[in-house]
């Protein structure tokens, strides 16, 4: 879509990876959970815990490429990996009425695919309600706080009626600090202590670990639902109970989610299988986060091996 400001080889490999670009920066990309909701009609995991998605009228969008981290367990392609430029080029941040309106535009040539005469397991209102989108989940590759026009980006998703879901790792406490707030905000905490997080999400910003603190102690000012997601990888950051439920006593989000990595995409160059926790793991630590915090165990989802904790 328009033209990229990234280098010819990058686009390519996004394009081969199937993003869509939105802007010059910005990129798109269909969710399994899209799919899987149209053909089958089961709905993402976020719809069944918070019942505020609808999800096949939910878009999945990056306003930037730029990370401030380069995650063992993150599935996108990133620098450093093989094939993979070192350094992005310097950004020129887009408009954000042009990225939602070019996301709309690209979500709808996605969704030909599920057109009802063509694919009969489809249901046609399904169809025809996904054609017009009503959520934007601001989470896909890059750390979105880069993008310096994201409360704007939010603003505009409230203008149009629409619900907006922030995932940050936290390393931009400054901007969480002044943001317009979205529907729902989901900081990324993956690491029970600052020596285990260097080493899994290998930063790229001073203070990282200083950072993502100050981030979580924001939770509390915040009016919209807050949530805690852990990444939880066999062998790297499933320890230090304690450490991890002193940190989120300390948070108090209304949420957590502890879930399993997955051994997909660019993760695959970084991790083995045998990182990727089982279903069974991951009830076992959400139990031991729950022991500890007072948090109660009220949803899960075995698909994306995921579980719910709940404020009692």
């Amino acid at each position: 879509m328009g033209c990229t400001v990234v280098s010819s080889e990058l686009a390519k490999i996004y394009r081969k990876q199937h993003y869509r670009f939105i802007g010059r920066n910005s990129v798109l990309k269909k969710c399994y959970h899209l799919h899987k909701a149209l053909t089958q009609q089961r709905p993402c995991y976020k719809q069944t815990f918070y019942h505020t998605i609808t999800t096949h009228r939910c878009m999945q969008l990056s306003p930037t490429l730029q990370c401030s981290q380069a995650c063992l367990f993150c599935w996108r392609t990133m620098p450093g990996d093989e094939g993979f430029p070192k350094k992005l080029e310097k950004e020129i941040p887009d408009e954000p009425s042009e990225i939602l309106n070019n996301a709309v535009i690209e979500q709808r040539k996605i969704l030909d695919g599920y057109n009802p005469v063509c694919h009969p397991k489809v249901i046609p209102q399904m169809y025809e309600e996904a054609r017009n989108p009503r959520h934007v989940a601001i989470s896909l590759v890059g750390e979105p706080t880069l993008y310096r026009r994201l409360s704007d980006l939010i603003m505009e998703c409230k203008r149009r009626g629409w619900t907006s879901y922030l995932v940050s790792n936290g390393t931009n406490p400054h901007l969480l600090e002044a943001i317009e707030e979205p529907t729902q905000l989901y900081i990324s905490f993956v690491a029970p202590d600052k020596k285990t997080h260097q080493k899994l999400c290998r930063p790229n910003v001073p203070k990282a670990w200083d950072r993502v603190q100050k981030s979580l102690n924001l939770f509390s000012s915040f009016s919209c639902p807050t949530v805690v997601r852990m990444t939880l990888v066999e062998g790297h950051n499933m320890h230090s109970v304690s450490n991890y439920a002193q940190l989120l006593d300390t948070a108090n989000p209304d949420y957590i989610e502890c879930k399993a990595y997955m051994h997909v995409g660019g993760s695959m160059q970084r991790l083995s299988r045998e990182n990727m926790p089982s279903m069974k793991s991951i009830r076992e630590f959400a139990e031991a986060i729950a022991n500890q915090t007072g948090y109660s165990v009220t949803n899960e989802d075995t698909v994306s091996r995921v579980v719910l904790l709940s404020q009692s």
